[in-house]
């Protein structure tokens, strides 16, 4: 496991995400509830920049198509159905990687397999 470190904690607001780059892999990062989470910084559909997504709880959902992710996890969240009947949720079928997050001395440290 390779530690690597890619943010200084003041870097990511209370509720924010940010992008971050660990051995040449884009890293999302969020803040929920007080706790870090870091998943894959892409999606596993069209390879849209999570954080340029939006944040709702553990689930971010990506710019590109609506495919949405939680946090915790990495799992794809399974589409509802609007008003309509419509699936809501977007295409993606494959789940992302989650990597631990390390707090120490106010750095932001991911651990890399």
């Amino acid at each position: 496991m390779q530690r690597i470190a890619v943010a200084s904690y003041r870097d990511i607001k209370p509720g924010g995400m940010k992008e971050v780059e660990a051995s040449n892999t884009p890293i999302l990062v969020a803040e929920v509830a007080g706790s870090l989470y870091a998943i894959d910084g892409r999606c596993s559909h069209g390879q849209g920049k999570l954080a340029q997504g939006v944040l709702e709880g553990y689930v971010v959902k990506c710019p590109l198509h609506g495919a949405t992710f939680d946090l915790r996890t990495g799992e794809v969240v399974k589409p509802k159905k609007n008003a309509y009947g419509m699936p809501v949720g977007g295409p993606a079928t494959a789940n992302l990687r989650t990597y631990r997050v390390v707090e120490e001395e106010s750095q932001v440290f991911v651990e890399i397999p």
